[in-house]
């Protein structure tokens, strides 16, 4: 399955980019995230985060509604 999402609405989300200082990552994470951390909500709808493989993203369940799907064979 593909998802995709204009330029518009991608740029209509609250976002937020995590902090390339992993010190900096770290302690949001911690905070924030329900996997890693505390799970306190922050309130952003698309969130990126920087990783040795490229950048993460990741959104809400807001969100969610704006995407497509597209069955790949």
């Amino acid at each position: 399955m593909e998802f995709s999402i204009t330029k518009s609405q991608l740029k209509s989300l609250n976002g937020f980019a995590v902090s390339a200082d992993d010190e900096i990552a770290n302690k949001w994470l911690e905070t924030h995230s329900s996997l890693y951390g505390q799970g306190t909500p922050h309130g952003f709808n698309y969130v990126q985060r920087m990783t040795s493989m490229g950048v993460e993203h990741y959104f809400s369940k807001q969100a969610f509604q704006l995407f497509k799907m597209k069955i790949i064979n």
